[in-house]
């Protein structure tokens, strides 16, 4: 039987998609700032530098190397849109405080290199700890975590998103994973329709300052083909 994680989409012509290395991430926090331009307005951090954003997802680099994903327009051309899939979120958490990189994101935003203001810090700070509580929640049981998943607005309705998470998927199960979890906001009709054509369906949620997060769920049998393989 294929797996709910086969959905294939058609993407533009010379998009490539490969395993991300730490020179992407600059190139990964500016897709991110373009992607959520409104959220970043709403934390009051409109000049949040990609800096911030590539630190966050470098941890994640150092706890599994290969659960960065990035599409690239051309061998030579700039990042269009990235996937982090995350095996063991709880390996993130212990690698960061292992490398003490808490203390270095702070010492980088106290010499205003992240461009955040404090109140914005405050809020972001608040968010990721009602985050990990979240834990907690509906969906404790898979430590497998989709952690953010971006297309650049200008690339975006070309499929490059729903390739993304197809490959990212084709990884977590290949390492054994039964079930994979990642929260979405309700009123983001257009991620939501994407998560539920590959099989992901709503299991509770939690709230932090800007609203409700739905909690989502996708049940693999890791023995399962791989996309496109015959059944």
């Amino acid at each position: 039987m294929r797996s709910p994680a086969t959905c294939h989409a058609p993407v533009e012509p010379g998009v490539g998609f490969r395993i991300a290395s730490r020179d992407d991430l600059l190139g990964i926090g500016r897709v991110y700032l373009r992607a959520f331009e409104q959220t970043l307005q709403h934390l009051r951090s409109p000049d949040l530098s990609a800096a911030a954003v590539a630190d966050v997802v470098g941890a994640c680099l150092l706890a599994e190397p290969e659960s960065v994903i990035v599409a690239q327009a051309g061998p030579s051309g700039g990042i269009v849109g990235y996937i982090v899939g995350i095996a063991d979120a709880g390996c993130v958490r212990h690698v960061s405080l292992l490398r003490g990189l808490p203390l270095v994101w702070f010492w980088r935003w106290l010499t205003g290199r992240y461009h955040l203001p404090l109140r914005a810090a405050i809020g972001i700070l608040g968010d990721k700890v009602r985050f990990w509580e979240a834990s907690r929640a509906p969906g404790a049981s898979c430590p497998a975590r989709i952690i953010s998943v971006a297309v650049d607005p200008a690339c975006q309705r070309a499929g490059i998103g729903s390739r993304l998470l197809e490959t990212a998927l084709v990884r977590l199960r290949g390492l054994g994973c039964g079930c994979v979890r990642l929260e979405v906001r309700p009123d983001n009709q257009a991620a939501r329709r994407l998560y539920e054509r590959f099989g992901f369906r709503r299991v509770g949620e939690y709230r932090d300052t800007r609203g409700p997060w739905e909690i989502m769920i996708l049940e693999m049998d890791p023995a399962s083909p791989d996309p496109g393989e015959p059944a």
